[in-house]
């Protein structure tokens, strides 16, 4: 009998397979379509790995970001042009791969926020984590 660890790492690591297989062919399109993150690394995350239903985080940071800490890492001023980009990635994985924008949330320095499309533009953040489900 497999014990709870071991059947939380292969439910994981199945999520994570299933998730690479969805993301993969489309996985350099995103990339490309947020121009105004260079410098930043962009990981894509399952998220609800005790349910049959697949989300998954994308999650842009900083590249050199650590738990650590943000504080030495430079914020991106996020404005309307960025908000622009994020919700065309999100337009796309609709039709790609029919996943939804569920919500999101940034980071500048220690301070998290909700919704980066609530916030008008003209934010400085060191991170966002954007979710989708289907």
């Amino acid at each position: 009998m497999k014990s709870y660890k071991e059947f939380i790492n292969e439910s994981y690591f199945k999520q994570v397979d299933d998730l690479n297989n969805l993301i993969n062919p489309i996985r350099e399109d995103i990339r490309d379509m947020l121009v105004d993150f260079v410098g930043y690394d962009i990981k894509f995350i399952p998220v609800n790995m005790y349910s049959s239903t697949l989300s998954f985080q994308i999650h842009i940071f900083r590249k050199g970001w650590t738990l650590a800490g943000y504080e030495d890492i430079d914020p991106i001023l996020v404005d309307r042009d960025i908000l622009d980009e994020l919700g065309r990635v999100c337009d796309f994985i609709k039709s790609e791969i029919g996943f939804d924008y569920v919500s999101s949330y940034y980071h500048y320095n220690n301070l998290r926020e909700e919704d980066i499309f609530k916030s008008g533009g003209k934010k400085v953040v060191t991170s966002i984590s954007m979710f989708f489900e289907k």
